[in-house]
């Protein structure tokens, strides 16, 4: 009998000791999907407007950085201004306005776009609307970024 319960007890500690480790939801560490944005970007970005004839290339450099007042917002610093994106796994969104000024008239150009991170690399793409002097024209915009 004592034989019996040793090898019971003994097949009871093997039995645990197999049994996988489970992790708590709460012990999990919570894994923000902004980081991989996070850093330093060489940018290319195009604006093509047809009706301006509009058709400029610009290079620029990003500093991306995460919002601490929004777990789901990034801030993007383009030298110029900080712009706002919300991500969503590995895309992001957002929608910005430029105060314009041509000496004479004033206007805004207003950004919406939608990007991807893939193999460190951010492509984005949108359109851009130039509201000037009364009218208004919708032209493309993109850019692509790639980690410094």
């Amino acid at each position: 009998m004592k034989n019996v319960i040793l090898a019971l007890a003994l097949l009871a500690v093997i039995m645990h000791g197999c049994k996988k480790d489970e992790i708590q939801e709460s012990e999990k560490p919570e894994i923000d999907v902004r980081d991989q944005f996070i850093g330093k970007w060489d940018v290319t970005q195009t604006l093509n407007i047809t009706e301006f004839g509009l058709n400029d290339t610009h290079i620029k450099d990003y500093l991306i950085r995460k919002d601490n007042s929004d777990k789901r917002r990034i801030l993007i610093w383009d030298g110029a201004r900080e712009i706002t994106a919300v991500v969503d796994g590995n895309t992001f969104s957002c929608k910005y306005s430029i105060s314009l000024w041509d000496g004479t008239n004033s206007g805004t150009e207003e950004i919406t776009s939608q990007g991807e991170i893939r193999d460190n690399k951010i492509s984005e793409i949108g359109t851009v609307q130039i509201n000037m002097c009364g009218k208004s024209n919708v032209g493309t915009y993109s850019s692509v970024c790639t980690r410094k």
